[in-house]
């Protein structure tokens, strides 16, 4: 859990920090820099996957994360991909992510996330987003592109701090001193 927190979080905080500090950003380097985010966050779910138990959080979690890994290798395989053909795909991930974390939030499953708010931060900005880039898709820059996404990865990132803090503080099971009669020396 603590590493598919930290992945996600870090993946995040990396896209939002090169897309908000790159000027001039080309449409080809934004699509290959979201679509390196979009399979960290993807394989985090997948990850995360390997670890739900019952049919309905795994199958979220499997469709999140197939999802994102294919929008994310469509972005780094198209390299001439426009603006407005970028703005459509980064939309079109938003909402898969979206959707899949709000399915995962009603059946019990948050993807490793232990706090109810973060998702529903998380959520409304790439939701956010997507409602932004997908109508202006025609007439956004590479650099607005990468301004909108890049302030929705950064909420994202910022939503993510308090899980991480969480399972940082909590050690896992396997860490945690077994349960039993504790033996005093002596």
């Amino acid at each position: 859990m603590l590493r598919t927190i930290g992945l996600r979080a870090l993946a995040a905080l990396s896209f939002a920090a090169l897309a908000l500090m790159w000027p001039d950003i080309t449409s080809s380097a934004l699509a290959l820099l979201f679509g390196m985010f979009a399979l960290a966050d993807s394989m985090s779910l997948l990850v995360t996957a390997g670890g739900v138990t019952g049919r309905r959080g795994l199958s979220v979690a499997c469709v999140g994360g197939v999802a994102g890994s294919a929008v994310g290798l469509v972005s780094v395989a198209w390299p001439g991909i426009t603006v407005g053909a970028l703005a459509r795909l980064i939309g079109a991930w938003a909402v898969l992510a979206a959707v899949a974390q709000l399915l995962g939030r009603l059946s019990g499953r948050s993807h490793g996330l232990s706090h109810s708010n973060v998702l529903s931060f998380a959520t409304a900005a790439w939701l956010a987003a997507a409602i932004t880039v997908v109508p202006a898709a025609g007439t956004l820059s590479a650099t607005a592109l990468a301004r909108i996404t890049g302030i929705a990865a950064l909420i994202a990132a910022i939503a993510l701090l308090p899980a991480l803090r969480s399972a940082l503080a909590y050690p896992p099971r396997s860490a945690r001193r077994p349960a039993g009669p504790r033996h005093c020396p002596g």
